[in-house]
């Protein structure tokens, strides 16, 4: 049994009842032996008085185990109309306008000289509009960065956007400069010295300067030692 394409309803109560049991479990009553459609399925009185499988049950359940209903795959199968089911609901729509597909489809549409003019201007402002993603600004923006020296990014975006336009210029610039190996390796940040930490020693509290003090010596050193003068390697 599964739940898919019910309402959220039947899916939950399903779940409940695997989680608890096997399908060898189960039973299926239809509706005309369930005495308990009756209270949700609406009766006249006078049938209702006259039912004797609201008052004794079923006549199955006074037979043997075996004499049940049994669960077969009908049984299980959801029919097309079932109201549990949710109904596929499929939208079309149109536009009422065709597509603009010529610059003259689009003259078509203006009514007035003055926005015509406005319109035309607008485009030959963005005609050299390019996309960040486009393989002729890449080739663009490699000409600029070679003929510049391979210099640094607002040294070649200035370049580029003395002719052209392009959306998320900065980032696009960046992105180029990157893949040169020579650009990388030159403005590559300089290496520094890591300094270690104070020994332990020299960080105590509460004693006097140069209580603990360290010598590098090299040797050998002479000393006097009586009369005589010795070398000392200590």
């Amino acid at each position: 049994m599964r739940a898919n394409g019910i309402h959220t309803f039947v899916p939950n109560r399903i779940t409940t009842v695997r989680d608890g049991s096997t399908p060898d479990q189960w039973y299926h009553v239809e509706g005309t032996m369930n005495p308990g459609d009756h209270t949700f399925r609406g009766v006249a009185a006078d049938a209702f008085l006259n039912c004797t499988e609201w008052s004794l049950g079923p006549d199955f359940l006074w037979k043997c185990e075996r004499k049940w209903p049994k669960l077969t795959d009908s049984s299980i199968t959801i029919p097309s109309g079932d109201p549990e089911v949710k109904a596929h609901a499929t939208s079309l729509a149109t536009s009422p306008n065709p597509p603009i597909t010529t610059l003259s489809d689009l003259f078509q549409r203006i009514s007035s000289w003055y926005r015509l003019k406005k319109a035309v201007a607008w485009i030959l402002r963005y005609r050299s509009n390019l996309l960040m993603d486009n393989h002729v600004s890449s080739l663009i923006i490699n000409r600029y960065h070679t003929l510049s020296g391979h210099s640094g990014r607002q040294h070649v975006l200035s370049l580029f956007c003395q002719r052209y336009w392009l959306i998320k210029a900065n980032s696009a610039v960046r992105k180029i400069l990157t893949k040169w190996y020579s650009c990388r390796k030159r403005e590559a940040p300089v290496c520094e010295q890591k300094m270690s930490d104070l020994p332990e020693d020299r960080l105590v509290p509460d004693k006097p300067p140069f209580t603990i003090v360290g010598v590098d010596c090299f040797g050998p050193f002479h000393v006097r030692r009586a009369r005589s003068l010795v070398k000392d390697m200590e």
